[in-house]
């Protein structure tokens, strides 16, 4: 008998496959995965072992971020955009396509026209985020991912968070997420058990979460400009980073919350809202708005953008929120408001 056959960290897909899923998909997501597996296996795998030769530039997200060390782009990046963009645009044509890289090269006012065109459109929207946590892919960490929500009137209808390897399995892939309307939220091909079926503790120091940079700062020491310091108000409360390494955590249970600091990209999170909502948990803004797409949207242009009424809340259940809704004001000196009314300086 010859030899077992040699796992393969990278797989191939071919031109013919690729070819038959355009034509003829079976789902959105479906089309979303075949597109991402390519993007993966032909860009990011391979960069993957080349980190020395790349080519980093800083960039200003246009107020989304401070223009600072945070965000920087690789030449890696747009090689993505560019696959995913014509994949893409040959699988769903006559949608209104928004990439992180071109739509951070808009000024201002046109960004603003985008976005507005997306939440009125009658069109499908697309956001991707082809390489989703650069400094990590440049890191040699294994949280990278590739990420692509579909908007219909400002509501997500599918999504996928590709996280492309883990490296506690060197030979394989990492976890895949995948949402749609009308089949909930897989890991893996696999229906995950709910949320809304697990009990969860109501203590904040048995939560476990993430935090953006503005509450992690305080706890080192640093000031926020606001934003209070959490030390010992939790069981743990780590860096928040990788996205899709995030939402497979609070969806399998073992982190409880997380917390992203104002003004809330629009490319990171609309997929990780509409799965953790589908699974039975809760995403809200600390003021206690509902999280969606067109409240991300919204609160870009307010004049307190980045207060810390603004952050972003994702919880296991309702409780959970309210607990650390309560425990987050509590340490600023705050208490939660009974009704927070729209910002200031709303558009629409």
């Amino acid at each position: 008998m010859g030899k077992p056959a040699k796992k393969l960290y990278r797989r191939e897909l071919s031109p013919q496959f690729l070819q038959a899923a355009g034509r003829k998909p079976k789902s959105v997501v479906e089309s979303l995965l075949t597109a991402t597996q390519y993007v993966r296996d032909k860009i990011l795998i391979p960069g993957s072992k080349d980190l020395g030769s790349l080519d980093v530039v800083r960039k200003d997200t246009g107020g989304q971020r401070d223009a600072d060390a945070k965000t920087l782009t690789l030449k890696t990046d747009k090689e993505c955009e560019a696959e995913m963009v014509r994949m893409l645009t040959q699988m769903f044509p006559d949608a209104l396509l928004i990439s992180e890289e071109e739509y951070g090269a808009r000024s201002p006012e046109s960004k603003r026209q985008v976005l507005e065109e997306a939440l009125v459109t009658d069109k499908m929207v697309i956001l991707t985020d082809p390489l989703d946590a650069t400094r990590d892919f440049r890191d040699g960490g294994d949280g990278y991912a590739i990420m692509v929500s579909v908007l219909s009137k400002g509501n997500v209808t599918a999504a996928v968070a590709h996280r492309c390897t883990d490296y506690a399995d060197p030979a394989g892939f990492g976890h895949t997420l995948t949402f749609e309307a009308n089949d909930n939220v897989r890991r893996d091909g696999r229906l995950l058990t709910p949320l809304s079926d697990r009990t969860f503790p109501s203590d904040p120091l048995k939560l476990r979460g993430y935090a953006g940079f503005e509450f992690v700062a305080p706890m080192r020491g640093a000031d926020a400009k606001g934003f209070p310091n959490l030390n010992n108000k939790f069981d743990s409360l780590s860096d928040l980073w990788t996205c899709s390494k995030l939402y497979d955590d609070l969806l399998t249970g073992q982190h409880h919350f997380m917390l992203v600091p104002p003004p809330v990209d629009i490319f990171d999170y609309p997929a990780g809202i509409a799965m953790v909502q589908a699974a039975g948990g809760t995403v809200k803004f600390l003021d206690g708005t509902p999280a969606t797409f067109a409240e991300i949207v919204h609160r870009q242009d307010c004049k307190d953008a980045k207060s810390l009424h603004n952050t972003l809340v994702f919880a296991v259940s309702e409780n959970v929120f309210e607990t650390v809704q309560k425990t987050v004001y509590a340490a600023a000196g705050l208490t939660p408001p009974a009704k927070q009314p729209k910002p200031a300086g709303y558009r629409f």
